[in-house]
């Protein structure tokens, strides 16, 4: 059965491109590349955060985003199912060493922080920075602009709806196409928990 990421394997070796290459072009480190051929989602803190790597990294190659999505969503939906499964299988429940660890960390205070703690990273929504412009108004004389900023580790930046992903330091940006006139950019960033803030930036070109 072809997965999304022999598929990706493949369509790469046919290009004769190594990692490195699409590493410094699109700023994704290898293993994250690496695993998306191997389809190890482990590898990966979010559903979010995989689907952006493996888009960009079908754009790169040529491959339309519509023919790679549906392998995307088999492979990631049957590997939550095999997640899902192992975790809450019969054995897992009836082992005593499963039970020993909730007796181990089941004390009231610390379920009550736990909980608190999970229930502010649900809510909480990413972090978003703009650092070019500074304001969410300019004038501009170019044909083009590049929108600059920061997120959180493992959050998706979507500008318009065209995912750019950000590097290591969680820098990103994207150079737009003016028309003259106002131009409007929304950019998101989505969080692991699928929270999401939002900025728009108007840029008027003379």
């Amino acid at each position: 059965m072809i997965t999304v990421g022999s598929y990706l394997k493949k369509i790469r070796l046919q290009k004769g491109l190594d990692f490195l290459d699409i590493e410094k072009e699109l700023k994704i480190r290898r293993k994250y590349l690496k695993a998306v051929e191997e389809n190890n989602w482990d590898a990966f803190t979010s559903r979010v955060y995989a689907e952006g790597v493996v888009l960009s990294y079908a754009k790169f190659l040529g491959i339309d985003r519509e023919k790679i999505i549906p392998f995307f969503r088999r492979d990631y939906e049957k590997y939550e199912e095999v997640k899902f499964r192992k975790k809450f299988s019969d054995g897992d429940f009836s082992s005593p060493s499963y039970f020993g660890k909730l007796v181990f960390v089941g004390s009231l205070l610390f379920l009550l922080i736990f909980l608190s703690w999970q229930l502010y990273l649900y809510f909480k929504p990413p972090e978003l920075k703009i650092t070019s412009p500074r304001t969410s108004q300019i004038k501009v004389k170019n044909n083009s602009y590049t929108i600059k900023g920061f997120v959180e580790e493992d959050t998706e930046v979507r500008i318009n709806d065209t995912v750019v992903l950000p590097d290591k330091e969680g820098k990103f940006k994207y150079k737009v196409t003016l028309f003259k006139g106002e131009n409007k950019f929304v950019i998101r960033a989505i969080g692991p928990n699928g929270r999401e803030t939002q900025e728009l930036i108007k840029i008027y070109k003379e």
